[in-house]
């Protein structure tokens, strides 16, 4: 697996759908978990955060999907943490609707952009430079 995407199950499904496809256009293999099937407010127990845990062991990279609701999430600051230890591959893909929205965690300063150009998705790799998601991800 090489994207894990992390997003809250509160957005509309539509989102982590769209990234999905995507990210598999461009030629990863990108892992959405289905929790947009829970009951938003379910308590995940044990066998979920093995699941996640588990997951993220095998992920190469973490692209966050910041939409609307995403700073209301409990799992993404645990998912981003995870793959920022193991590997520093994190990167922020901002929802268009999410555009003009300005979130209140600092910490996504701390990691490059996701963009979609010309039909590819490329990633910051400083503030002159992009390269290709999928050049990023097997980096």
């Amino acid at each position: 697996m090489d994207i894990f995407i992390s997003y809250s199950y509160r957005d509309e499904v539509e989102l982590p759908l769209a990234l999905f496809l995507l990210l598999r256009d461009e030629g990863c293999k990108p892992y959405l978990s289905q929790r947009f099937s829970r009951k938003k407010g379910q308590i995940p127990n044990i066998k979920d955060i093995q699941k996640t845990r588990d997951i993220l062991s095998v992920s190469k990279s973490l692209i966050f999907l910041d939409g609307p609701e995403a700073t209301r999430s409990q799992w993404i600051p645990w998912e981003i943490g995870y793959i920022a230890g193991k590997n520093g591959k994190v990167a922020i893909f901002t929802a268009a609707e999410n555009q003009s929205n300005v979130t209140n965690s600092e910490f996504l300063s701390l990691y490059p952009k996701v963009s979609h150009q010309d039909g590819c998705l490329l990633v910051d790799k400083d503030s002159r430079e992009k390269i290709g998601l999928y050049q990023w991800v097997n980096a």
